[in-house]
């Protein structure tokens, strides 16, 4: 049997939206930090 969400939707998929939504804010946060950062480290 599939679990069903409260929604109707079937648990475990993504809605799209919410997975680009996402990634934009956290490049926007890497990037905040970024140019607010004296000195940058990369490994």
């Amino acid at each position: 049997m599939d679990k069903v969400g409260k929604e109707g939707v079937i648990m475990g998929v993504l809605d799209p939206t919410k997975v680009t939504r996402t990634a934009l804010q956290n490049a926007a946060s890497v990037a905040g930090l970024m140019l607010t950062t004296d000195c940058i480290s990369t490994s």
